[in-house]
């Protein structure tokens, strides 16, 4: 069994979050895991998982001062959608 460092046990639960719901190859299968596990521990169901991931990726566009228009926003389906969507109106 691999040790992460830091520990995934010890980590707050919007970085496990990330971690169990980012795109496969982003961390190893096991950490992935582990999160998962952790999380469950946690009581925090997939509903509230997906929720807070949500949260968090709202944040990150007011950060950074983007909007993505509502017809634009129906039409993105993954992760890799909103990302070279929010790449292509960086580059503008």
């Amino acid at each position: 069994m691999k040790e992460f460092n830091p520990p995934i046990e010890s980590r707050p639960d919007d970085e496990l979050i990330l971690i169990s719901l980012n795109n496969p190859g982003d961390w190893e299968n096991e950490a992935v895991e582990k999160a998962r596990n952790e999380l469950r521990k946690r009581n925090l169901s997939e509903e509230e998982q997906v929720q807070r991931k949500k949260e968090l990726e709202l944040n990150e566009l007011k950060e950074f001062d983007i909007s993505i228009p509502d017809e634009q926003a129906e039409k993105i389906q993954t992760v890799g959608q909103a990302v070279s969507y929010l790449e292509s109106q960086i580059t503008k």
